[in-house]
């Protein structure tokens, strides 16, 4: 038998197969209406249409119970990897600084071993009287107690570092099928003066006692708790701003913020949670800005917008007395304006999509000021709004007016190819929660969220926020913050806060912040504790607390 698209078909005599014969030792045949008629003695076929519907919803209850039973696995191993990511980066941080102590340690022994191996009579007269082994014991006792308090800390580091991480023992628990990893207390004393107990009953509790047995400090990672909140107080000060906010960027220590208003970029100072000095103008774009971008490495600044161009903003000197001499312009990058521009974890690509419908990927080269074009995406059919990636990079979901979400996966040589096309996203933003979930807000207020299985998204949640009559405009900030999972979104006059938990579940807090206009615009600092907000003529600061 073969398959052509119209179906299966009979090779005896090329017509469309009608019955199934099911035969001894679960053998089959598939007949045609003219098989079936000269087939003699006793006729048990079956209807094909029947068969396939049995047999598919057989296939399809195999799959939801494989699915059932693997993808909470799948989720453990990725929280493993994420978990141990960010261990393998403190560790790195902790022993670096170990092995700088000990060379700082080598260095000053070495020295002294060179000042004692130079001849000078003079001094050798003047100090004659001083030359002792009292003298090295002091010297060596100097340096051990100056850099053996500081190695001591770093091993303690270590210690806590494994120790603490609750995570790691309630996965480990989890692919071991185990609910709980019994372990009885233990004891473990570093150095001369610090010991550390650490108890399991049914939290984690580590206690530092001093030499006296006196508590000095006392870490306890709690269950997670299952409902957070999130509040926020206004702060007093706003600034004024007439000319509509386009973008707001923070840069990476949060001491500066960059707002595009038209075809200018203004620098402020941010200080003790306000907007306070205006730093600097920036003014070479001939058309209205629409997309700001600080690098979180270098604190460049990118900006693009209406006149097709992407500009690189390089700092001689970024302190509070800011001054940018150094720019780069690229013109007519795309062939109508740029909407969003977005850099990888490394930043050492850009990316940057338009509403001539195309992503270009760039390459960032920060030591020779410049960006070279690598790579040009084509599957949407309207202007993108946005590019995002997920947090290892190997995925970049993006959205487009023309209804779809794209998600591009990257190949063994760094090239971005064509994955998946999700129809019917009524949206202009998108957010990766993790390596395999993304979430999108619709323009009537819909949160979805797509997930991978099988190698592909669909469709696992949908919440509605409160306002769902209307459509929103073109100004939806849409912010992810992944350190503590939430996410801040505009829909009409409000901005809503979601938190969302390990099932990938939302909750829309109560606590959310009228605005007075539509028009508004909105960023996250990077250490998630200030909001900044721009409506209805003036800047505003909301400091965040989560509970």
């Amino acid at each position: 038998m073969i398959q052509p698209e119209g179906g299966f078909q009979c090779n005896s005599h090329q017509q469309i197969v009608k019955y199934v014969l099911i035969k001894e030792n679960k053998k089959f045949q598939l007949q045609c209406e003219q098989c079936f008629q000269e087939m003699e003695g006793e006729k048990k076929a079956q209807n094909i249409r029947e068969i396939i519907d049995k047999t598919s919803k057989i296939k399809q209850s195999e799959y939801e119970e494989y699915q059932m039973k693997l993808l909470p696995e799948l989720t453990t191993l990725d929280d493993y990897q994420k978990c141990f990511s960010k261990l393998q980066d403190s560790i790195k941080e902790v022993i670096r600084k170990l092995f700088m102590d000990l060379n700082n340690w080598k260095e000053d022994l070495e020295s002294k071993l060179d000042e004692k191996s130079k001849f000078n009579f003079i001094q050798e007269l003047q100090h004659e009287q001083q030359h002792n082994s009292q003298m090295i014991d002091e010297f060596l006792k100097k340096l051990r107690s100056q850099y053996s308090d500081k190695l001591e800390q770093s091993f303690i580091d270590l210690e806590i570092l494994i120790t603490k991480n609750l995570q790691l023992n309630k996965l480990r628990s989890s692919l071991n099928g185990q609910n709980v990893i019994q372990q009885s207390p233990r004891k473990q004393f570093l150095g001369k003066n610090m010991k550390i107990e650490i108890k399991k009953s049914p939290d984690l509790k580590i206690v530092f006692k001093g030499e006296n047995s006196e508590i000095i400090d006392v870490f306890q990672e709690m269950q997670q708790v299952q409902e957070r909140k999130i509040s926020y107080k206004k702060q007093n000060k706003t600034v004024s701003q007439p000319i509509q906010c386009e973008a707001i960027s923070f840069n990476k220590d949060d001491s500066i913020i960059a707002t595009a208003c038209d075809r200018e970029i203004k620098i402020w100072k941010f200080q003790d949670g306000n907007i306070s000095d205006l730093l600097y103008n920036l003014n070479e774009h001939t058309q209205t800005i629409n997309t700001l971008l600080f690098s979180k490495k270098k604190n460049w600044l990118f900006s693009a917008g209406k006149d097709f161009s992407i500009i690189l903003w390089k700092p001689k000197k970024i302190l509070f007395n800011i001054d940018i001499t150094k720019k780069q312009i690229y013109p007519q990058c795309h062939r109508d304006q740029i909407i969003f521009l977005e850099l990888n974890e490394k930043e050492d690509q850009l990316f940057s999509c338009s509403s001539d419908c195309k992503i270009l990927i760039w390459a960032v080269n920060y030591e020779r000021n410049f960006i070279l074009p690598l790579q040009q995406l084509e599957k949407h059919t309207a202007p993108v709004t946005q590019v995002r990636l997920n947090q290892r990079n190997t995925l970049m979901a993006s959205i487009s007016l023309d209804r779809k979400i794209i998600i591009w996966d990257k190949n063994d040589q760094q090239e971005w190819n064509f994955k998946q096309q999700i129809e019917n996203s009524d949206g202009c933003n998108v957010n990766f929660l993790n390596d395999y979930t993304i979430v999108s807000k619709q323009l009537k207020g819909q949160i979805q969220i797509f997930q991978e299985k099988d190698r592909q998204f669909s469709k696992i949640l949908i919440k509605q926020l409160p306002e769902d009559k209307e459509k929103d405009g073109d100004y939806q900030p849409s912010i992810f913050y992944s350190q503590q999972q939430i996410l801040i979104q505009k829909h009409l006059k409000n901005l809503y806060f979601l938190t969302i938990d390990k099932q990938n579940d939302i909750t829309i807090q109560d606590q959310n912040i009228e605005l007075e206009d539509e028009n508004s615009n909105a960023n996250l600092s990077n250490s998630g504790k200030h909001l900044v907000v721009w409506c209805k003529e003036q800047f505003r600061v909301y400091e965040l607390f989560y509970d």
